[in-house]
């Protein structure tokens, strides 16, 4: 059996993790979990032992797991590598993405929601307000964002994921802060 690995991806909401993400797991031939993607799509109260399972149960099938947007705090980390070390896990990596608030918001603006199942749209032409959601065929809605409370999350986010990458990074193979301000990715 190959060693089980498993890259993380971190940043503000809106800064483009799972675009990355999915990305980067395509390209490893890798399975990707998305946290926002439990969040969203489950009405569980413990969504972090629903995590739990989706990592243990996606490396029954894949020796490789990109994960999106978890951990973001101390707690979440040290959730994180208990589970890590009893499955044997290797963190390969740790990718930071950083995004200007003024990209954080337009991104969260820019994005169309699935009334019904919580899908996320975003950078697709054929997408407007009153399309209809490709996986359950919910009607799309533009997100509405409030300004001021993505400010609070952004700068509390930088703070809280300063913790979590202290506590994973020392058995990292590597870690990486990189920009994710560029207009096109």
């Amino acid at each position: 059996m190959n060693q089980k690995e498993i890259y993380i991806f971190v940043g503000p909401p809106g800064s483009s993790k799972t675009l990355y993400s999915k990305s980067i797991a395509d390209s490893f031939d890798a399975l990707h979990v998305a946290w926002r993607d439990i969040k969203v799509k489950t009405n569980e109260k413990n969504k972090i032992k629903i995590l739990k399972n989706s990592l243990i149960n996606g490396f029954e099938e894949n020796d490789r797991i990109v994960l999106s947007g978890f951990p973001i705090n101390k707690k979440e980390a040290q959730f994180l590598l208990e589970t890590l070390n009893e499955e044997k896990v290797k963190i390969k990596s740790i990718i930071q993405l950083n995004a200007s608030l003024e990209k954080v918001i337009f991104n969260l603006e820019n994005r169309f929601l699935c009334k019904k199942c919580g899908l996320i749209y975003r950078d697709d032409p054929h997408v407007v307000k009153g399309s209809f959601c490709s996986s359950c065929g919910g009607i799309l809605l533009q997100n509405k964002i409030n300004k001021e409370e993505i400010k609070n999350e952004y700068y509390t986010f930088f703070k809280s994921v300063t913790d979590a990458i202290c506590i994973l990074s020392p058995i990292s193979e590597s870690y990486f802060s990189v920009s994710a301000n560029q207009s096109k990715h």
